[in-house]
């Protein structure tokens, strides 16, 4: 038997290592006899109790058989076993359950023109403004929190003080009044559709959606077997008059409607309170509920602050979702859930058997954040910035495009829609490969389609990343490109 120490680890491991190896790959067959432990240690030049330990170790992890008067032999149970081992070749390919099929066939890519490395004016939507002051203010709330952490589980609901202080924050500056024992904290907002979907929703039950729509709420109900139902919008967000009113129509029930009032995603309408009351009596019919996902409202560059539907709802149907990706960084993963009395104890249950709760430090430190007053200051210094660049971004659209473009969303969050009527929505494709190569990052609006796609030429711009001075340039350079194109 070969063996040559490499010199990684105590050499009683390397012993053990080479041994052990030879035995995976057939070169010491089952029954096989080993050196006796004095010849070997002689042969390898070391001492006979470091043999001895590296046999030891084989023995006890059923390798070896070791028997007086019988010598040290390779076990005799590995017969016909070794075959099944790893050798290198891939594994199996595994029966995927329903869900997992859903999650290959739809895995997360980078959205349709986004390019690496960033481009110099990279338009790209979801991305928020993250300064140096936040960053030291965050730093010094995760020291605060970790001088005396929490070792436990934590409550799958949420760390009690940020829920006091996320209803504290609801309460000022979106005039919605949250017990925080209603308040879950979780994982962003795709947890939050998640565990919603699994909450109430079996294979076959409709849920309505906006068309276009965020594509993570798509999948999220899509990969749980919902069906869904894309509903138009127009300037004014969600067409109520469309909802479906029928419940015997469809086979399973339709249980839930997903929208984003405040500022539609992605195209920015904000629902009127004359829709808001009829989605609310819609739901009250059919015996629905409604998720209102309000991802950017704490963002408004136009008018007062909206009253939220939840504020709105005397059945109480309405679950809110918000968010802090686009408020400090979506490396955080974190957002909450204000929920309605009834759902609490199941959404719990399912909170915890999904991950036994967020992380606790770093809920402990957004609370400190807030506690000291640093997450207003922040918010508000990003809102004074947003508002700068969302105008540069206006200013210059009308000025290189004039009235032959369209901007839908402006008056509120880190994006807005330019539209074309006048060019079909087809020649986005050639435009955005044509600007990415020029250092321009845009990005069209068609892959938040569920059944239809638009109608004329859509582009879906970003801003929150961009200094105004930046913003100005690519617009400009863009307009130099249509004009080659078009």
């Amino acid at each position: 038997m070969f063996i040559r120490l490499d010199g990684e680890g105590p050499i009683y491991r390397q012993i053990y290592r080479q041994v052990r190896d030879a035995i995976l790959a057939g070169q010491l067959p089952p029954g096989s006899r080993l050196p006796a432990t004095r010849p070997l240690a002689r042969k390898l030049g070391v001492a006979r109790i470091t043999v001895i330990q590296a046999y030891e170790q084989l023995d006890a992890e059923g390798y070896l058989d070791s028997r007086r008067g019988a010598g040290t032999r390779v076990a005799a149970a590995l017969e016909g076993l070794l075959e099944a081992r790893f050798t290198g070749h891939d594994a199996p390919i595994p029966r995927l359950s329903s869900l997992a099929r859903y999650a290959a066939d739809n895995r997360p890519g980078r959205p349709v023109g986004r390019n690496t490395p960033i481009l110099d004016w990279d338009f790209q939507y979801g991305r928020p403004a993250v300064s140096r002051e936040m960053l030291s203010d965050w730093r010094r709330s995760l020291r605060q929190a970790a001088i005396s952490p929490r070792i436990g589980y934590p409550d799958p609901m949420g760390e009690p003080d940020l829920r006091e202080s996320l209803a504290a924050h609801l309460r000022e500056h979106r005039g919605l009044l949250a017990d925080p024992a209603r308040i879950m904290v979780v994982s962003g907002t795709q947890q939050a559709l998640d565990l919603i979907g699994r909450c109430i929703l079996n294979p076959g039950d409709g849920v309505v959606l906006e068309e276009p729509q965020y594509q993570g709420t798509r999948h999220a109900f899509s990969a749980i077997g919902a069906r869904l139902l894309g509903l138009p919008v127009d300037g004014d967000g969600l067409r109520t008059a469309t909802l479906p009113d029928d419940p015997g129509h469809y086979e399973a029930p339709i249980k839930l409607a997903c929208v984003t009032p405040s500022h539609q995603f992605p195209l920015g309408g904000v629902l009127p309170v004359s829709r808001r009351l009829a989605l609310l009596q819609w739901a009250s019919r059919q015996d629905a509920w409604i998720i209102e996902d309000d991802y950017d409202s704490d963002y408004r560059h136009e008018g007062g602050t909206l009253q939220s539907l939840y504020s709105l709802d005397r059945s109480r149907r309405v679950i809110y979702i918000g968010t802090f990706s686009k408020v400090l960084f979506p490396g955080l993963r974190l957002g909450y859930l204000v929920l309605p009395s009834t759902w609490v104890e199941p959404m719990r249950q399912l909170k915890w058997l999904n991950d036994r709760g967020s992380p606790a430090l770093e809920q402990r430190a957004l609370a400190e954040l807030f506690r000291s007053g640093a997450f207003r200051r922040h918010l508000e210094r990003n809102a004074r910035q947003l508002s700068e660049r969302r105008e540069a971004l206006v200013a210059a659209l009308r000025e290189h495009f004039g009235q032959a473009v369209e901007i839908l969303g402006a008056r509120a969050g880190m994006h807005l829609v330019a539209r074309w009527p006048d060019h079909p929505p087809e020649q986005s494709t050639a435009l955005i490969q044509t600007a990415a190569k020029h250092g321009i990052g845009i990005y069209a609006t068609s892959p938040y389609y569920l059944h239809s796609h638009p109608t004329s030429l859509e582009l879906l711009l970003g801003y929150a990343t961009l200094e105004p001075e930046q913003i100005r340039e690519g617009i400009k350079r863009l307009k130099k490109l249509w004009s080659v194109l078009h």
